[in-house]
């Protein structure tokens, strides 16, 4: 997310593009969640014994997860990268008159946002 954030429009266009990754993530959620339903009510059907149901489902359930287990951690990762880069722009065009405070606001803001991100 690298765009140039000068302007509402370019703010609003980033914001957008959260939001598209937002759904994104939440689409796979749900697919994965119908798929394990649909499973759960196949193997219910045929009478399958509660050891296989179980195995079956474990296997199942351990694979659809590591495929969506990286989609929040990416989309919070997105968001973080996109507020520390605005407020970075904002604060050093403020201190354009006072070229010695760059330098300790821009560590300030790094720190202000790794202590953000442990949280």
């Amino acid at each position: 997310m690298s765009q140039d954030l000068n302007n509402i429009a370019d703010v609003v266009r980033v914001f957008f593009h959260i939001i598209k990754q937002v759904c994104n993530s939440l689409e796979k959620v749900l697919l994965f969640l119908i798929e394990e339903v649909r499973i759960l009510e196949e193997t219910k059907g045929i009478n399958l014994p509660n050891f296989l149901l179980r195995s079956a489902f474990l296997v199942l359930l351990k694979k659809k997860v590591e495929t969506i287990d990286q989609v929040p951690q990416d989309l919070v990762n997105g968001v973080w990268e996109y507020v520390e880069e605005l407020v970075m722009k904002v604060l050093l065009k403020h201190s354009d008159n006072f070229p010695q405070m760059q330098s300790p606001c821009r560590r300030a803001v790094q720190t202000l946002m790794d202590k953000a991100r442990l949280r």
